[in-house]
């Protein structure tokens, strides 16, 4: 019998590692799946395609007028008529089309980097996301490793009592933790559907698929310095170089608004054919004059072209003007924010990396070892149950603490990478 429960103490702690599902999700896979699947993602991307209608129009001349007229004025005894065909031309001057031009490819542009935006945004979520869930299922994990060992404990327990090792009390204090975990458990559990169904929407994956996440093994953290990070959210920020072209989409505005202020030339040409008709016998008196019958062609060109004398544009001018100053002010706000984003994000990596470190090298290893001490002594009779029972929840509590800072660890970093518009490991 005391082979038997040596044998126990030996395994103390062991359990396999559960099988949660079949499937395995990587953060990379996360990733193209979001692109792929996410309909609000698919919604900008074609919001962004229908710009380029605008391009395409912006670049079009005016279509040309084609006028016909006839005219006839019938009196007794003689016939008058016209018939004209005019053919005219808007002429756009001022650089009008141009500026179109110009305005229309700046919202493209701005456009395109909006879409690289939500694409930006978009891998934050999936980011936090899947680590959420990925966390959960390892404190999932851990608790159930807990729970197996507190169940052999349990056992160990029950077995001592009956050799008359330790009193029947120190099993119920026994009882009393597993079912503790126990509960613990169950919420975990919950915690699990409820982060892998936040995810699952992310990434429009069928809500009953439940993958198994794997999360990227990692090397030591070789994240760029502080410098470095703020010059390539300057760089690389899609929101940035979106507004930047605002600000030049703006300016173009302000061109096109002065072009306008330049009226246009339409340039016509026609033909118009003049006839007379008079018979002979209705005229007074009959036979006075033979008849006749005689047609003119004439020819002409037209020159059309309004005065500014009232209407300059002025009002749409010191609309775009002022416009174009509030764009400069918002992309200098955008930069400021841009550059506190980064600083934050990296003080919160920083500290996080910090504490992880304080966790894997000084905290997770002397509780480990003050576990095995304690147990070691227990089972020589050196330490009481209770003891046992709080060194293995100090180590709960650790690993547990352990995976939090895990999950603002990694938090910050997809904060960071977002910041900075960088993709980070």
């Amino acid at each position: 019998m005391k082979k038997a429960l040596i044998w126990i103490v030996v395994f103390l702690g062991w359990i396999p590692a559960p099988a949660f599902a079949e499937s395995t999700l990587t953060l990379p896979q996360a990733f193209e799946l979001a692109r792929k699947n996410n309909i609000a993602f698919q919604a900008v991307q074609r919001e962004a395609e229908s710009v380029e209608g605008d391009l395409i129009q912006a670049g079009l001349i005016p279509n040309p007028t084609l006028e016909l007229e006839q005219k006839s004025t019938p009196f007794p005894g003689f016939q008058e008529g016209e018939r004209g065909l005019f053919l005219s031309q808007e002429l756009e001057l001022g650089g009008k089309r141009s500026a179109r031009v110009s305005v229309a490819q700046k919202a493209l542009e701005a456009a395109q980097f909006k879409v690289a935006e939500i694409a930006r945004q978009l891998r934050q979520k999936v980011r936090v996301s899947f680590y959420e869930a990925w966390v959960a299922q390892e404190r999932m994990k851990v608790l159930e490793e807990i729970s197996a060992s507190q169940k052999l404990f349990l056992d160990l327990s029950k077995a001592r009592v009956k050799l008359g090792d330790i009193p029947g009390v120190e099993v119920k204090l026994v009882s009393a933790e597993y079912l503790r975990i126990q509960q613990k458990l169950e919420g975990a559990r919950k915690d699990v559907q409820t982060a892998l169904a936040d995810l699952a929407q992310l990434l429009a994956l069928p809500l009953d698929e439940k993958p198994a996440l794997q999360a990227p093994d990692k090397g030591p953290a070789d994240f760029p310095d502080l410098s470095g990070l703020l010059s390539q959210a300057f760089q690389n920020r899609p929101d940035l170089r979106a507004q930047e072209m605002n600000v030049q989409k703006a300016l173009a505005q302000v061109r096109l608004e002065k072009a306008l202020a330049i009226p246009n030339l339409t340039v016509g040409a026609g033909t118009v054919l003049d006839k007379l008709l008079i018979h002979g016998e209705d005229v007074s008196p009959p036979g006075a004059i033979s008849e006749i019958n005689d047609s003119d062609r004439l020819y002409q060109i037209r020159f059309s072209f309004p005065l500014p004398l009232f209407d300059r544009n002025q009002g749409n001018i010191l609309k775009s003007e002022r416009l174009y100053e509030s764009e400069i002010l918002k992309e200098q706000d955008l930069r400021r924010a841009i550059q506190t984003e980064v600083m934050t994000a990296w003080q919160k990596v920083a500290a996080n990396l910090k504490i992880q470190e304080r966790f894997q090298k000084e905290l997770l290893p002397v509780v480990k070892e003050n576990l095995h001490i304690i147990e070691k002594a227990y089972r020589l009779g050196g330490q009481s149950v209770l003891a046992v029972i709080q060194a293995e929840r100090t180590l709960f509590e650790t690993q547990l603490d352990y995976l939090d800072n895990l999950r603002q660890l990694e938090g910050s970093i997809a904060l960071l990478e977002s910041a900075a518009g960088i993709e980070l490991p």
